[in-house]
């Protein structure tokens, strides 16, 4: 994470920790209050790779898994949290999103038996060997999979 701000990083930090021990409707709310004034003050996140070789569900073992590459860009804007419920084109105006998540295919077929909503994101998938890619970016409010628009 760059330039992210400390004292909000802290406080969301600090109300995720009590969280653990104490967690209620309000401390959902401050929370939630807690990322937005985070993300208003802006910041940089990049995930350069999260993934799990193998995984094991159920009583299918050691299929391949997944990976998961992230850049995320929030411009500072003070007034990010009002965008979220009034404007949230503006909303998406701060935000830069470049993203890429490679599943393997016994992953996924294994994935679409417990959550069959995953076949819904099929129609997006690009195929590649054995694996389905998605590519997520958001830029100048376009959201793309894999090149098509969402909007």
């Amino acid at each position: 994470i760059k330039n992210v701000d400390k004292d909000a990083f802290e406080e969301f930090r600090t109300l995720i920790s009590q969280s653990q021990t104490s967690n209620t409707p309000q401390t959902e709310k401050e929370i939630s209050k807690s990322l937005i004034n985070l993300f208003s003050k802006g910041l940089l996140l990049n995930i350069k790779d999260i993934s799990i070789a193998k995984i094991s569900m159920d009583d299918v073992k050691d299929v391949d898994a997944f990976s998961l590459n992230v850049l995320l860009d929030v411009k500072e804007d003070a007034n990010l949290g009002k965008y979220i419920n009034t404007n949230p084109d503006k909303l998406l105006e701060t935000i830069t999103l470049d993203s890429k998540l490679s599943i393997s295919k016994d992953f996924y077929a294994l994935m679409n038996k417990t959550v069959p909503v995953t076949a819904l994101a099929g129609g997006f998938a690009k195929k590649v060997g054995n694996n389905y890619i998605f590519e997520l970016k958001l830029k100048d409010s376009k959201v793309s999979v894999n090149g098509r628009s969402l909007k």
